[in-house]
């Protein structure tokens, strides 16, 4: 039987929680579901088959019938329902052949994976899942980063942080892959302020298989576990051999596919990236929002490289090495907003949950300092 007094302080702690949730799916909704009405809710909106690749077009009638149809080139979401259909490549001639660098993209295989129940949920049944877990996992990663900041001795609120980020709503509002990813790194994050180091390394594999830079989080944990002296847990060698394996089996059944270069630069040396981005930006002045996103996200990359030299805790550690994927990102990736958010939208979330720990070293979460904004629970 639980005590009286135990359900006093255990009751509003679920509500606070519950809050979040429901506020991050919300706010979600609040951008999503007037696009959905303005399009016959048709989550096909959100997928955009492109004009400009006539294939996909056909790919999507033939299996949806009427589909949304958008301008020039569409965005990823078109390469994730191929994935959801056949996610493990069963059928490349049918599928994969479609997706442009296919063993590069098939690396990020969980969200189209459960989204298409491992290819059998059919293609509408995908449509909607696609929309449906992006939105519920917004509201999941509020929760999760809302626990990250419990064990941070901050208010379970900074969990919003999750939302009040311009690449975790371009995410959902393209079908990809980013926000499982890194609502699964955010909970790596959590099981390593907790110390549960198997839960830690499933949570931080899962997000590596979801997205490629959320490796880049998983490393910075690793280095703040070597900064503060702690062990490194044998089992995280997981969260690369699991990739590796899943590569490899990629290299067997999709490896022949004819790749093109799409874009594909995706890496330049350290600042050129971003360099030559200004040089685009300023000569069409209509890239002016491409341009002032470019500008905040470089200034936080740049902000958490210098602050992590004299302030480790834990969420200057992770920021840092995604800035690093910031300072030698091409120039094609930065140019728009909505890609440059999407790769590096950690950085939006981690600034914000950063704010009341600047006096927090890299000590273990016990010893944060008392002055931290909330409640300690």
């Amino acid at each position: 039987m639980i005590d009286s007094r135990e359900t006093r302080h255990v009751l509003p702690r679920k509500f606070r929680l519950a809050g979040i949730f429901l506020v991050g799916l919300g706010l979600f909704l609040v951008a999503s579901v007037p696009v959905l009405a303005k399009n016959d809710w048709d989550p096909t909106i959100f997928i955009k088959f492109p004009r400009g690749f006539p294939e996909f077009v056909e790919y999507g009638e033939d299996r949806l019938g009427d589909v949304y149809v958008a301008p020039e080139a569409g965005h990823d979401g078109k390469f994730y329902f191929v994935q959801a259909m056949d996610p493990f490549y069963l059928s490349p001639e049918e599928n994969a052949v479609l997706i442009d660098r296919p063993t590069y993209r098939a690396q990020r295989m969980l969200y189209p994976t459960v989204a298409g129940a491992a290819g059998f949920a059919g293609a509408w049944p995908t449509v909607w899942a696609m929309y449906i877990l992006n939105a519920l996992a917004i509201g999941v990663g509020c929760v999760v980063t809302g626990l990250v900041a419990r064990e941070l001795r901050i208010s379970e609120f900074f969990g919003l942080a999750f939302v009040a980020n311009l690449g975790m709503l371009e995410a959902g509002l393209v079908d990809t892959a980013e926000i499982f990813g890194f609502a699964l790194l955010m909970l790596g994050v959590y099981f390593c302020l907790r110390r549960s180091w198997r839960w830690m390394t499933v949570a931080l594999t899962l997000a590596v298989l979801s997205r490629e830079t959320m490796l880049a989080g998983a490393f910075g944990i690793v280095a703040y576990l070597v900064l503060t002296k702690e062990r490194i847990p044998r089992s995280l060698v997981w969260m690369l051999v699991v990739p590796a394996a899943w590569f490899a089996y990629l290299q067997v059944q999709i490896g022949y596919l004819p790749g093109y270069d799409n874009d594909a630069q995706l890496f330049d040396l350290p600042f050129l990236g971003f360099i030559k981005a200004l040089g685009y930006w300023n000569s069409q002045p209509v890239q002016a929002a491409h341009m002032t996103t470019g500008i905040i996200l470089m200034s936080l990359a740049v902000m958490f490289l210098l602050r992590v030299l004299w302030n480790r805790n834990l969420v200057n550690v992770v920021a840092a090495s995604f800035s690093l994927i910031a300072i030698v990102m091409s120039g094609v990736v930065w140019r728009q907003g909505f890609d440059s958010s999407r790769a590096l939208a950690p950085l939006m979330t981690l600034y914000i949950l950063s704010i009341p720990l600047r006096g927090v070293d890299s000590k273990r979460p016990e010893q944060a300092h008392p002055a931290a904004v909330g409640e300690t629970v």
